[in-house]
């Protein structure tokens, strides 16, 4: 049980060491795309523009012919 333990204990702090190595550098353009990736308010528009470009098609179409008899 305690080999166990010391080697979550160990396999931790070597997990946690990685993440204090520093900045992490990258472009203009890296940045530029990751910021639109995780933009939600951009991610709604686009499918907002999706949704509107499907409507106008459906708008159209010619209307489904009707048939009634009295």
């Amino acid at each position: 049980m305690a080999c166990v333990v010391l080697a979550c204990g160990v396999g931790a702090s070597s997990a946690f060491g990685q993440a204090t190595q520093g900045p992490i550098r990258i472009t203009l353009d890296e940045a530029i795309q990751m910021a639109l990736q995780h933009n939600h308010t951009m991610i709604a528009a686009r499918t907002a523009i999706d949704q509107t470009l499907a409507m106008e098609v459906t708008a159209n179409l010619r209307p489904n012919p009707v048939l009634f008899a009295d």
